[in-house]
């Protein structure tokens, strides 16, 4: 199962703590080399991409779900597309309004996020995330207040 999960929601600390989660950052596949850049273009490096890409991704992920591992990805548009070209089932993780709240508040402080960020998550990318998840038909599972991505996962 791949399930695509919206940030701050216990993504990595699962995938640590338990083995039969991987989080896979899908960045790992598509740039060829992480140190070495071809271009820039208005302040941000644009990495090389691997010529494998997406290739490489649908083997690994193909390989972990025969091997029966629970496969965590951050939610992003252009993940959803990739899924969506694989063919790849995959079910969505987004917090609820108290949830949100409740890390715009603590969660992402604590981590070190910058006010730009957190404020980006919990209004435009937030809102934008809640359509495309109903957009693409997928199964929608919502974190409350309290509650953390593996309570969810594992109540299924």
């Amino acid at each position: 199962m791949i399930y695509l999960v919206y940030p701050g929601l216990g993504k990595t600390f699962l995938a640590k703590k338990d083995s039969r989660f991987c989080d896979i950052n899908v960045r790992k596949f598509k740039d060829a080399d992480f140190d070495n850049y071809t271009s820039s273009y208005r302040g941000t490096k644009i990495k090389n991409i691997n010529p494998d890409f997406p290739n490489n991704l649908h083997r690994y992920l193909l390989d972990k779900i025969k091997s029966k591992i629970i496969i965590l990805m951050a939610f992003k548009k252009a993940t959803i597309q990739l899924l969506e070209e694989m063919r790849l089932d995959y079910e969505t993780v987004l917090p609820d309004e108290s949830k949100l709240e409740e890390l715009k508040d603590t969660y992402y402080k604590q981590r070190g996020d910058s006010d730009e960020y957190i404020e980006q998550n919990t209004t435009h990318r937030y809102k934008e995330s809640l359509f495309l998840a109903k957009q693409s038909g997928k199964v929608i599972r919502s974190v409350a207040k309290g509650f953390w991505l593996e309570d969810v996962i594992m109540e299924k």
